[in-house]
């Protein structure tokens, strides 16, 4: 299905129906905390899932998913993702995904205690970049995820943006390669791994 305009797809606290596979566009995570807040935790790209984890385990989504307009999202339902559950390839995609999404939540637990303002603002930048390498969100969001100034956020982006790791526009942060001039996107063979 395809969402010409933003779109709610998974709701905290509901069930999900399925795994759902973003086959283009960007779906934004978001954590729902008290009765009006919510924390952005990842933009995710094409060839991500959404849904599969709750769909499995029987649980109600752990967060929010919302397609932004023009996302194609295919969904598998509940009785055909165990149907597939079946298939050792099909088993092994999906503990890859989810030995990745455990990885990325080691990696940010370490910064937030050992890291400095900076690398763990690379690393947060890292966990919510979509496929295209971009951010898609402000200075004050990233400062109240780091719990810190958005001065000091400001202050470690002008420093990545000195040592050529990113480029920065109105709500809109682009990670790039260090090694390369022509502002191609971090990423490719270096083993970065997506977010999803």
């Amino acid at each position: 299905m395809t969402y010409p305009q933003e779109e709610q797809v998974l709701e905290q606290g509901t069930p999900s129906p399925g795994l759902f596979l973003i086959a283009h566009g960007r779906v934004d995570v978001f954590l729902n905390v008290g009765a009006s807040e919510k924390v952005l935790l990842a933009n995710l790209g094409p060839a991500c899932t959404v849904g599969e984890i709750e769909a499995i385990a029987g649980r109600d989504c752990l967060a929010s998913c919302i397609a932004q307009p023009m996302t194609t999202l295919l969904l598998c339902p509940t009785p055909a993702l165990f149907e597939a559950l079946r298939n050792r390839l099909f088993v092994q995609s999906v503990a890859d995904v989810f030995c990745d999404r455990l990885d990325g939540d080691n990696r940010g637990k370490v910064m937030d205690r050992h890291g400095t303002i900076e690398s763990r603002l690379m690393n947060l930048l890292e966990t919510l970049r979509d496929h295209k390498y971009t951010v898609h969100t402000s200075q004050s969001a990233l400062a109240d995820m780091l719990d810190c100034s958005r001065q000091s956020v400001n202050k470690a982006l002008a420093s990545l943006r000195r040592k050529g790791l990113v480029e920065c526009g109105k709500n809109r942060i682009s990670l790039l390669s260090p090694e390369e001039d022509s502002g191609a996107p971090a990423g490719g063979s270096d083993g970065v791994h997506s977010p999803c």
